[in-house]
């Protein structure tokens, strides 16, 4: 049987999925508390395969991995690209490292990474792993009835921003390569592409509208 590496310095293994930000990233915050931090993207050949993915949707991907993977390397550890099925790769690092904590956010997408997500809280469990989940949006997945959503959602809605960590140790460890979207059979549509993906592209989309709505409600409504 093989042997998992064992260490008192083992790193927190930190998923990244669709929270491609070290700014208000409350997993990333929780791994950085914990002690060093091995950050991670798995690109899941199978999930883009699923109906809803699409050759923009992985347009974006690539922008946003790449802007992360350069704030993450001013903080000290660049951005760790595995290809392949999630508990296979949280395996292997797994022997390798012999991490005992997992970070990410809690994930409400679709039903195929819900399944996904199952799947590797089996092999925590069976690993003794522990998986930290803190939620990313005001959607707490997992409710088997509504009473008291709306006070939860404004609580947690009204929490402040939380800031980027100061600094990541260094650990060596080789990225896979970045894929195209012809590797995973997205061809080109014909359709133009989607804004680019990104923080700083995002912050800058986001501060446009926000400046363009309330030029208008201030024209419409001036006593406001």
């Amino acid at each position: 049987m093989t042997q998992t590496k064992q260490t008192s310095a083992a790193p927190v293994l930190m998923w990244f999925k669709r929270d491609l930000s070290v700014f208000d990233n409350a997993a990333l915050i929780h791994a950085v508390q914990a002690g060093s931090v091995l950050p991670v993207y798995i690109l899941e050949p199978e999930l883009w395969q699923q109906p809803d993915m699409s050759h923009r949707h992985f347009c974006f991907l690539q922008d946003s991995l790449a802007d992360l993977s350069e704030d993450l390397c001013a903080l000290g550890q660049g951005l760790v690209l595995r290809i392949g099925e999630p508990v296979s790769i949280l395996a292997d690092l797994h022997q390798k490292f012999g991490f005992t904590q997992l970070c990410s956010h809690q994930e409400t997408w679709n039903g195929w990474t819900y399944a996904r997500d199952q799947r590797v809280q089996a092999w925590c469990q069976n690993t003794g792993v522990t998986w930290h989940q803190p939620r990313r949006i005001g959607v707490t997945r997992g409710l088997n009835k509504r009473a008291g959503w709306a006070q939860r959602w404004q609580h947690y809605m009204a929490q402040p921003c939380l800031p980027a960590p100061t600094g990541l140790k260094k650990i060596d460890l080789a990225s896979d390569p970045m894929p195209r979207p012809e590797d995973f059979h997205l061809g080109w549509m014909g359709a133009s592409r989607a804004k680019a993906g990104g923080g700083d592209r995002a912050y800058r989309y986001w501060k446009a509208f926000y400046t363009g709505a309330e030029r208008i409600i201030q024209k419409q409504c001036p006593l406001l």
